[in-house]
């Protein structure tokens, strides 16, 4: 039995840092994306079941699985960006949460961990904001704004941050927790 230990790549330039180790055969193997699920959110991951040559050469198919990596990355940010550009320019912030205290949020994360979560909280809830604009309740657009959203390095306690953020820190914030809750229990 092989124990795997991976981290999800955050862009072409790290894949090569992020590879799956196999012990007992001592290779890497590089995983990518399920192609049949275009709209599932980037952390979902199949083998491609080839590995890197044993000189440092890289087969057909491990360039192959990049470029088809890449593609899904290009495909997924146009679709976030086409969703961004739609939705108010910031999320409309709690009356009980301040703008000083926003602020202060953004400047406190300002790191490689509390970034993301906060960037994508934002992007979360400016792209269900622009759909509750157009008479949809949080329960019908959360799950696809956040796909469109999730950045494909989130882990789960940052998920959870998110959540926690947007629950406290957004105008909708009470009937997104309870969204979220509900999700969670039907795990």
């Amino acid at each position: 039995m092989s124990i795997l230990k991976y981290q999800i790549c955050t862009s072409l330039d790290t894949l090569f840092n992020y590879v799956i180790l196999v012990p007992d055969t001592f290779k890497t193997q590089l995983f990518r994306f399920a192609s049949s699920m275009e709209d599932m959110p980037m952390r979902n991951l199949t083998p491609i079941g080839y590995s890197a040559a044993e000189d440092g050469e890289y087969s057909a198919e491990f360039l192959k699985g990049l470029s088809h990596y890449q593609e899904r990355l290009d495909r997924r940010e146009a679709r976030l960006e086409k969703a961004l550009a739609t939705a108010p320019p910031q999320m409309t912030l709690s009356p009980k949460f301040s703008v000083a205290l926003w602020k202060k949020t953004l400047r406190l994360n300002d790191n490689d961990f509390g970034g993301p979560v906060v960037r994508f909280a934002e992007n979360w809830a400016r792209i269900m904001e622009s759909q509750v604009a157009m008479g949809k309740t949080i329960a019908q657009c959360a799950r696809k704004a956040r796909d469109l959203a999730v950045p494909d390095n989130l882990s789960g306690s940052q998920d959870g941050i998110a959540e926690g953020l947007l629950s406290e820190a957004w105008i909708h914030g009470a009937e997104f927790a309870r969204w979220y809750r509900r999700q969670r229990s039907n795990l």
